[in-house]
C-alpha cells in the first residue's frame, strides 16, 4: 500500500477532484452455501459482474482487483487482519471474523448461510475516501496545503503581532504531522482495463485457485474514478 501519487495535488481544487465516485463488487468464501474454491468463487463474482439486473451496476469497467486466498480458515484471518490494520475494508472484515471463528472452537464457529447463496451486488462508494487509507492519505494531502493557503490570505501574518509567529510555529508543526503509512500487504492485486462488462468478467474467471479460503473485492469504474485506488494498492 502506497500513497496515492495523485494527491500531491498544487492546490485544493486539483486534490479535491481526485475524490471521485467509485463502485465495488465483492465476495468471499463464506458467502456461499457450500465451501467452493477459489476459482469457482472467482467465476461466481464474474457471473454477478455481468449480470445486468443488479442496481447500482456501473457503466465503465475498468478494476483493480484485491484477492486473499489461503489454505486454511486461520491462515486466511492472519492475512486479512493485517490488510484490515492497515486499510479496513468491509468484505474483507466480515470474512476475516468468520475465519478467525471457524479456525476456533466449535462453540465460537459462526453459523455459515444454508439454503441459497447470498446474492452478490454492487456497492457504490460516492467518493473513494470511502477507503480508510485514501482518506488518511487525502487528509495528509490536505493539511500539506494549508501552509500555502494561509499565507494567500494573510499575507503579513508575521508582523501582525509578535505572538501570532509561536502561533504560527505550532500550526505548522501541527500540519507537517502525518499518519497515512505505507506498507506491505499479503494482498494480490490485480489491474483490468476492460471494455465491457463481459470483458472484466472474463478477466475475473482466470482468477483463484483450488483452495477453500478466500475474499475477491474489485473497485470498478472509469480510468480516472479507479486512479486512487490504484495507486494505493498497485
Amino acid at each position: 500500500m502506497k500513497y496515492p501519487l495523485s494527491l500531491n495535488s498544487v492546490n485544493r481544487t486539483e486534490l479535491i477532484s481526485h475524490c471521485t465516485a467509485v463502485n465495488s463488487i465483492s465476495l468471499h468464501s463464506y458467502q456461499t452455501a457450500t465451501p467452493i474454491s477459489a476459482a469457482q468463487g472467482a467465476a461466481l463474482l464474474a457471473q454477478a459482474v455481468y449480470d445486468t439486473s443488479r442496481t447500482f451496476r456501473p457503466t465503465s469497467f475498468n478494476a483493480v482487483g484485491l484477492f486473499v486466498v489461503e489454505k486454511t480458515a486461520f491462515a486466511l484471518a492472519n492475512s486479512l487482519r493485517q490488510v484490515n490494520q492497515a486499510c479496513p475494508l468491509q468484505p474483507f472484515v466480515e470474512a476475516q471474523r468468520i475465519a478467525s471463528s471457524l479456525s476456533s472452537i466449535d462453540d465460537d464457529k459462526m453459523q455459515l448461510p444454508l439454503g441459497s447463496e447470498q446474492s452478490i451486488e454492487w456497492h457504490p462508494m460516492p467518493d473513494v475516501r470511502s477507503v480508510p487509507a485514501l482518506n488518511t492519505a487525502f487528509n495528509d494531502a490536505s493539511k500539506s496545503l494549508l501552509l500555502s493557503e494561509g499565507t494567500a490570505l494573510v499575507t503579513n501574518i508575521d508582523s501582525a503581532m509578535s505572538e501570532l509567529k509561536a502561533l504560527k510555529n505550532k500550526r505548522d508543526s501541527r500540519i507537517a504531522q502525518t499518519k497515512f503509512v505505507a506498507v506491505s500487504l499479503p494482498v494480490e492485486t490485480t489491474v483490468i482495463n476492460a471494455s465491457s462488462a463481459i470483458s472484466l468478467a472474463d478477466s475475473i474467471k482466470r482468477l483463484g485457485d483450488n483452495n477453500k479460503h478466500w475474499a475477491f473485492m474489485l473497485f470498478v469504474g472509469s480510468d480516472s474514478e479507479i486512479t486512487l485506488v490504484k495507486e494505493l494498492f498497485t
